[in-house]
This record gives C-alpha cells, sequence and structure tokens, in this order.
C-alpha cells in the first residue's frame, strides 16, 4: 500500500459510517440533543483507491424533528435499500445532570447494513473480520446521555446492540460479551465521544461507536455543518491489506437556513463575560446546552460575542478552563438584541 496515501487518508478519510448525520451527531454516534430545527438535509460522498472495490460511495439522509424531543430519519443508502432512524429526548440537560435520549438506528427489513458498498447486504469488507462474530445492524437500540461541559467540550456516552458492537482485535473489549467469553446476538457495546470548540464554528471531534474510531472536524453554525473525518483508525494504524482510505466529505442545511434573513422569526443575542473580580472583558465559551446550536467564543479584547438566533428560550452558558462556568436562561425576541451579561469566577481564589 502507498504510505504517502495512507497517511493522508487518516487526516482526511471517512467511511459511509461516518456521515456526520446533522448536528445532533457527533460523527457517527447518535448524542441526546435534539437539531431544533423542522428539518434537515444531507449528503455524503466518499472516494478512495481505485483498488477499493467501492471506489466511490453516495448517500442522502433527511430528517424531522418534532417538539424538540422526537426526530426521524430516512437514509438513502441506494434506490433499493433505505433505513429509518428515531430517537425520543427522555429529559432534558440541567445543571448537573446530562440530557437523556432513547432510539434506534438502522430500523430496515435487511439484516446486514453497510452504508459503504453500494449498500449492499453483507457489509463492509472490515465487517467481515471479526470471524464471523457479527450482529445484524437491523434495529439497534440505543441509550444516550450527553452533558455540556461549558469551555471543556460536549461529552458523549451510550450502550445499545446491533451496530452498536464490534469483535475487533480492540473493539471487542467494549462488549458485553467479554464477560461471558462468548458470542450472543444480543450483545451490547459500549459507545462515546467528544465534540470542542477549536476556533469560531470550527469544532475537533471524535467518537467510538462501538466498533470503529473517528475523529475529524466540523464546520458548524446554526444553519449548516460541513465535516470531515478520518475513521476506523484502530485498523488503519496497523496498514491492514484489505482497508482503504476513504476521503469524504459531509455536508448538512436544516430548515434555519429559510429563515435566516427573515427579520420576524430571528433576534440577536450578545453575550458579554467578564472576570467578577477584576471586571475585565474575558475571552469565554459560549455555549447552549440541550441543543445543537454551536458554541462560540467571545472576544478576546472585549469579551462579547453576538449570535443571531432562532426567537426562543435559551439556556445560556459561559465559561473559561480556570474559571467556574455561569448560565442564565435567556429569552430571544424577533427583530431585537438582547444582551446577556455573565461575571465568572476564578476557580483559585
Amino acid at each position: 500500500m502507498n504510505y504517502k496515501l495512507l497517511i493522508a487518508g487518516l487526516l482526511f478519510a471517512t467511511t459511509g459510517f461516518s456521515e456526520f448525520k446533522d448536528p445532533s451527531h457527533l460523527i457517527d454516534t447518535p448524542t441526546a440533543y435534539s437539531s431544533g430545527t423542522a428539518f434537515s438535509l444531507g449528503l455524503n460522498l466518499s472516494i478512495t483507491t481505485p483498488e477499493d472495490p467501492y471506489s466511490i460511495d453516495r448517500n442522502a439522509y433527511i430528517e424531522i424533528e418534532a417538539l424538540n424531543r422526537l426526530s426521524f430519519g430516512l437514509s438513502v443508502l441506494t434506490s433499493k435499500i433505505l433505513s429509518s432512524e428515531v430517537k425520543f429526548k427522555v429529559s432534558e440537560e440541567t445543571n448537573k445532570l446530562p440530557a437523556v435520549a432513547i432510539g434506534s438506528k438502522y430500523i430496515s427489513p435487511h439484516e446486514w447494513i453497510c452504508p459503504v458498498g453500494i449498500g449492499r447486504d453483507i457489509g463492509w469488507d472490515d465487517d467481515q473480520t471479526y470471524d464471523y462474530k457479527r450482529t445484524s445492524e437491523r434495529l439497534s437500540l440505543f441509550i444516550v446521555a450527553t452533558k455540556d461541559m461549558g469551555p471543556y467540550g460536549i461529552y458523549n456516552i451510550g450502550i445499545g446492540n446491533g451496530c452498536f458492537v464490534g469483535y475487533g482485535p480492540r473493539s471487542h473489549f467494549f462488549n458485553s460479551d467479554m464477560f461471558s467469553g462468548k458470542y450472543h446476538s444480543n450483545a451490547i457495546g459500549l459507545f462515546w465521544g467528544a465534540e470542542i470548540l477549536l476556533l469560531y464554528h470550527l469544532f475537533g471531534v471524535f467518537d467510538f461507536d462501538g466498533r470503529d474510531f473517528n475523529a475529524g472536524i466540523k464546520i458548524r453554525s446554526h444553519f449548516f455543518q460541513v465535516g470531515i473525518s478520518a475513521s476506523k483508525l484502530e485498523h488503519r494504524l496497523k496498514g491492514s491489506s484489505i482497508l482503504y482510505p476513504r476521503f469524504a466529505i459531509g455536508v448538512n442545511v436544516n430548515s434555519l437556513v429559510f429563515k435566516k434573513w427573515r427579520e420576524s422569526s430571528t433576534g440577536m443575542l450578545t453575550v458579554v463575560v467578564t472576570d467578577a473580580k477584576s471586571g475585565n472583558p474575558k475571552r469565554a465559551v459560549v455555549s447552549f446546552p440541550g441543543t445543537s446550536i454551536p458554541s462560540v467564543p467571545t472576544d478576546r479584547e472585549t469579551g462579547t460575542v453576538t449570535v443571531r438566533l432562532p426567537s426562543e428560550t435559551y439556556w445560556v452558558r459561559a465559561g473559561r478552563v480556570g474559571y467556574h462556568w455561569a448560565e442564565k436562561k435567556i429569552s430571544v425576541h424577533p427583530r431585537t438584541t438582547t444582551i446577556c451579561y455573565f461575571e465568572i469566577y476564578s476557580i483559585i481564589p
């Protein structure tokens, strides 16, 4: 294998599993957050080396959300193979407790489902390296908890069956069969991940979906998302002869795009963050717990940031490393600018 190509693949590759479906997903794993939009549309195109029998793969999806709690998605893998997904937010996030959601991926009549491989029934070649110990992806149930840790990022952990259960050299340590030493078709796997603000609109993200470890970056606003990732890193680092780098980009837009320039439905929120003792402005991370609205940094000199948001009521959190975060419930009104002031205290007196 061309090692230069392999290194490039580690930086910019993704598989069909890593679709960056919508802002309520990390890379391939669902979070307990809702997207906060009526609907979202997405496309994923992945390209790999000519040696791969599936060098070009295309997928598309649509997701519809109701009441900021219930979402339903439909993925189009081929013209004949479709797969659905449903998620329900059981509880909202509080200052001390995470948001919790339950759901199911791959609601489909097909027993074996893999977005790569042009949606073929058997799935990607990598999933055949489990010594035939592979649980069916069909009706993969999950429960997930998500917590916004302010300037430290958003963290996610959950359990599920089906597509969340792996039997690879490392992934087999994270499913319930590890304790029995035997294969069970109803085994439960562990998944987790995190998203951390790097720069304005730029986020670093990683997750482990029970089978694969993925890492990448997102460019996010409240209206669209573009994601690039490297996935199945645990295999590629060993240079498997049957795996190839995949180069891909996932693009998502949502219903708020059509409302962006309608002043009647949006307002401005200005957040000002200062040190509680000195009164000096502070560069801080402003986040919106329980929603998929991306975190934003305040200006280093003024401690201020202004964002356009749909007219709603939000929990707004501000904090920086080394400080206690503060949060308030703020209502954004149409055609007006709401100003929110935060005083944050240093952890060290």
